[in-house]
């Protein structure tokens, strides 16, 4: 971690203008390494092909081998401080994902489905956690507006946004109402992409296999064998999100996981791996599992 203390009055001000902070160094060396072997090991038999890349949502219970990260003690401290207040509420939300393409979006789910009311409120702050796996110096990373989480509507384009310049062992929190997008896709890619889902949806009239969540394996296939010949380096994240605990933060847990869980059929609804919830506790973390957090 970087020997540099936090300014924790510095970033819940840079949290409520600009909607996200960067921390820098907080991961060593040798922990991006130890993440990035289980996320490539996970992905070698396991997740969804899902924007012509490998995304595995609900991993906190679906890859055992990182769940250290969200009872780390600098994770769990740097919350804390954040919200200014021991008790924090970790949702159980966590995605990882592989050489995936993005664009602009919200984390607040379809038409903000992720919250039964009103969520550009102030007691809203639901902040998730970006840990990039590699350097990401080429605007390759993620792009964001300033301070979008403070407006509903969204639709930017890149004269909007600025990219992050950020390394491997940083960790980026933001707003999950901040307007934000990962790597775009090329000209060819988004055309290999439209051709996936077009293609998809005419076979899946006909065969049931292909109703399910994600894209043609054989485009995906295609698609990664013009990233060897052209040199593209393999880019890996995980994203985990905290809050308060109020109702905002519950009903984002609730909402997003049942979203993850009806549209991955076989996905795990079962227990967090072991010892998690434990170490959680024990720092004063409320860990959702499905009942209410408090008020």
């Amino acid at each position: 971690m970087s020997n540099e203390t936090p300014d924790i009055e510095a970033m819940q001000a840079k949290l409520e203008t600009d909607g996200y902070v960067v921390i820098p160094g907080l991961f060593t060396p040798d922990e991006i390494g130890r993440l990035r072997k289980a996320v490539t090991g996970f992905f070698q038999s396991g997740g969804v092909i899902f924007n012509l890349g490998q995304t595995q949502p609900n991993a906190a219970i679906e890859c055992p081998e990182i769940s250290w990260l969200f009872s780390d003690p600098r994770v769990v401290s740097l919350f804390q401080s954040i919200y200014d207040t021991r008790h924090v509420l970790f949702t159980g939300h966590c995605d990882i994902h592989k050489d995936m393409f993005s664009s602009w979006h919200k984390d607040t789910g379809a038409n903000d489905s992720y919250f039964d009311e009103d969520c550009f409120v102030p007691d809203c702050r639901v902040f998730k956690m970006a840990v990039y796996l590699q350097d990401h110096h080429d605007g390759q990373g993620l792009t964001l507006v300033p301070g979008s989480q403070h407006r509903r509507a969204w639709g930017r384009d890149d004269r909007e946004g600025i990219s992050l310049n950020s390394s491997a062992g940083d960790a980026v929190v933001f707003d999950v109402r901040l307007d934000h997008h990962g790597r775009l896709p090329t000209p060819f890619e988004k055309l290999m992409l439209r051709g996936s889902r077009v293609t998809k949806r005419l076979l899946g009239t006909v065969f049931p296999a292909f109703r399910k969540p994600g894209d043609i394996r054989l485009i995906y296939g295609l698609r990664r064998l013009l990233a060897r010949m052209t040199g593209q380096s393999t880019r890996m994240s995980v994203f985990f999100t905290f809050g308060p605990p109020n109702r905002f933060s519950t009903q984002f847990a609730r909402n997003n996981m049942d979203r993850q869980l009806s549209q991955y059929a076989d996905g795990m609804a079962g227990a967090y791996p072991p010892g998690l919830v434990e170490k959680l506790t024990a720092q004063g973390v409320e860990v959702y599992r499905g009942e209410p957090a408090s008020a």
